[in-house]
């Protein structure tokens, strides 16, 4: 296992996906199986200071499901990950599938 893997492969795909969107007014960024929404957080964050406009964010996982096991802990990393951003212009949807 290698610690160091994630982070940078999240600033491996930021920096790639900040060339592709420039120019562009808006992007949509998807995530599957979110969880608790740690790397989502950190990897939107890194797309937000490479100045790509993200203005709107997917977010997928069968947890957001009122009826699955562990739902409450995931509408509440949910509701502060909508916060946090909607404060920065990005909407936040939620599914419980694709």
């Amino acid at each position: 296992v290698n610690p160091g893997a994630r982070d940078g492969f999240a600033r491996f795909a930021a920096q790639r996906i900040a060339e592709v969107a420039s120019g562009r007014s808006e992007v949509s960024y998807a995530s599957l199986g979110c969880g608790l929404l740690r790397f989502d957080f950190a990897f939107l964050e890194s797309l937000l200071a490479a100045e790509v406009p993200v203005s709107a964010v997917h977010l997928v996982d069968p947890q957001y499901d009122p009826d699955a096991q562990g739902h409450a802990q995931h509408r509440a990393a949910l509701a502060q990950f909508a916060a946090w951003f909607s404060e920065k212009g990005v909407e936040v949807y939620a599914h419980t599938s694709t």
